[in-house]
């Protein structure tokens, strides 16, 4: 990783599901379990992907915020640089993948996709739910109080 990559300051908190992954690589007595590794490296690659969204998200914003003056530059090097990091973590991540079986890194990020994109679809219809099930108690109750 480059020295202006390694400067920069995140954009995101530190990388717990990263961190973990590591930690598990490093584990000794007992070593982790190939199934340990792969599970950690899938949770690794979900987060990656939870920052992508997330970056896509926000750079629009952020260019707009840059070009009226509202914020400054360094904020924008500040995001461009954990771009890089992000890439270099998908990079690390198709590596690794492919070290556990080969062609996985072609597929771990499309699965990581998919499961954090389940996940926001599964919150999104349990919220619409709730806001329905609250309309149907609000309107039953509001039968049971009229003359």
């Amino acid at each position: 990783m480059c020295a202006v990559i390694k400067d920069a300051q995140s954009w995101f908190p530190e990388n717990e599901a990263r961190a973990n992954y590591i930690a598990l690589l490093q584990q000794t007595d007992p070593e982790a379990s190939e199934a340990q590794l792969k599970a950690a490296l899938m949770r690794r690659a979900i987060e990656v992907v939870k920052r992508i969204i997330s970056m896509r998200e926000d750079k629009p914003l952020l260019s707009g915020l840059v070009k009226q003056g509202v914020i400054d530059d360094d904020t924008w090097m500040e995001f461009t640089a954990s771009e890089k990091e992000l890439e270099f973590e998908i990079r690390e991540i198709v590596e690794e993948a492919n070290t556990f079986k080969e062609g996985w890194g072609h597929t771990i990020l499309q699965s990581a996709s998919e499961m954090v994109n389940w996940k926001r679809i599964s919150i999104s219809s349990k919220g619409k739910r709730s806001r329905r099930m609250s309309n149907v108690y609000k309107k039953s109750v509001s039968q049971k109080l009229a003359p």
